[in-house]
């Protein structure tokens, strides 16, 4: 009778670390990286076109992790850009150039913040509409 072998739990015919390359190439690509920074981070002879095969899904999660943080961040930028607005317009008011009976100087001739805002818009939007022509 033959004796049966028995290994100590590795597997041999796998490539050595090849799962720790696995979870690697995942966590970046989930992380938002692109398949040439992965390629160069993990070496291996891995090429981003076999990144692109292998792992795609990671890799379009990735991006739209990265594309909502992007969006985040421009907003949270323009709303600091609006709050920076807003008092100076208010500034504005208590100052020298606000007055009764032409109202403020700077924004338009207007004599509410409100008014002032609207022309601030009006004026940015028409400011636009000349650069594009």
């Amino acid at each position: 009778m033959s004796r049966r072998r028995k290994t100590n739990g590795k597997r041999t015919g796998a490539n050595p670390g090849s799962s720790h390359i696995h979870r690697r190439v995942k966590e970046m690509a989930s992380a938002g990286l692109v398949e040439d920074q992965i390629a160069l981070r993990v070496g291996g002879g891995i090429d981003k076109n076999q990144l692109r095969r292998r792992y795609i899904d990671s890799i379009k999660q990735g991006r739209a992790k990265k594309q909502e943080a992007r969006a985040e961040a421009e907003a949270a930028e323009s709303s600091k850009q609006e709050r920076e607005q807003l008092e100076r317009i208010k500034a504005s008011f208590a100052s020298h150039w606000y007055d009764l009976q032409c109202g403020n100087l700077l924004y338009g001739g207007a004599h509410t913040v409100e008014e002032a805002l609207a022309w601030v818009q009006q004026f940015s939007s028409r400011r636009l509409n000349d650069n594009d022509a």
